[in-house]
């Protein structure tokens, strides 16, 4: 069961939606999660327009001296993913207005969600590019908001990036957007080398995935014995002042997830019948997060209504 500390509302109606892929993902690997938002009220939905190779644009910021000091800024590093940004929400609105959907409590606003980067990304596009007067709401899925702790010795992956967002729009920084953070916690990480901190002579043993997930972690948060989605740890996901929500066995992301057939009622199957693994996107997953954050219907409550004749 996820656990949710409110505070923050969602929208009071459903709006265009507007999906942030995150680090080293392409549009293409989120048209399941646009397909079922729309199938739970979302009037339109836009993906920006990022393919794999366009990751390769933030090499740029290699020849700015601030990479190597690590004190580099979003701009003009990322400016690249701005103007996607920008594309998806224009297409988001003009999807809207032309299917009606905009306008009344819309306001001509957008729900964005962003996956991973995608998060810290959307905070930047916010405050650098203007975007919080068309942005309604932010919900982030295992984003990594925030750098490593001061003192841990550990360098920024983001290379000072990072550190900018959180010293100039820190938290739900924005007083009339409605913030979600939604974490995981799939796997519990574990040092490189030795047991989990405090373990027993009883403790199970460590596997690989646990080692590996929590060198990531470390990276990160600067502790391998904690929770994340595999990727990213809880406490890094989360902004002071969101609506914070923790699911329980959810993976970070679309990659090597477990394709997820939408229904109610059935269960997706992975290989050789082994658990399937499901991530923040996944149909199976969705409505614990997307009602409260969006604003939108969940898919058991639509059929339901559907089948006495309330409902589309």
């Amino acid at each position: 069961r996820p656990r949710a500390d409110a505070s923050t509302s969602a929208p009071a109606a459903p709006l265009p939606v507007v999906i942030l892929p995150g680090l080293g993902n392409a549009a293409t690997d989120y048209a399941p999660l646009a397909a079922a938002l729309r199938l739970r009220g979302a009037p339109a939905v836009a993906i920006a327009p990022v393919t794999r190779p366009d990751w390769l644009r933030n090499a740029a910021g290699l020849v700015r001296p601030e990479y190597w000091t690590g004190r580099l800024t979003p701009l003009p590093t990322t400016a690249w993913y701005m103007d996607r940004i920008d594309s998806a929400v224009a297409d988001a609105l003009e999807a809207a207005a032309a299917a009606g959907g905009v306008g009344g409590q819309g306001n001509n606003k957008v729900a964005l969600v962003a996956h991973s980067a995608g998060g810290w990304l959307a905070r930047t596009w916010l405050l650098e590019r203007g975007g919080a007067s068309s942005t309604a709401s932010l919900a982030t899925l295992g984003s990594p908001h925030a750098p490593p702790p001061p003192g841990s010795g550990l360098p920024d992956q983001t290379r000072g990036i990072l550190a900018w967002v959180e010293a100039n729009c820190p938290g739900a920084f924005h007083a009339d957007i409605a913030y979600t953070t939604v974490a995981a916690r799939y796997l519990r990480g574990a040092p490189l080398l030795g047991g989990r901190d405090g373990g027993g002579s009883g403790a199970a043993p460590v596997t690989l995935a646990a080692r590996l997930a929590g060198a990531g972690y470390a990276a990160v948060c600067g502790r391998a014995d904690v929770w994340g989605d595999a990727i990213t740890p809880v406490q890094s996901a989360h902004l002071a002042g969101a609506r914070q929500v923790t699911l329980d066995g959810v993976f970070h992301g679309p990659l090597g997830a477990t394709p997820d057939p939408e229904g109610v009622g059935g269960a997706a199957v992975s290989k050789e019948g082994a658990a399937p693994r499901f991530w923040y996107g996944s149909a199976s997953v969705i409505d614990l997060w997307a009602p409260e954050a969006l604003g939108l219907a969940p898919l058991g409550g639509r059929l339901l209504a559907a089948s006495r004749g309330g409902g589309k």
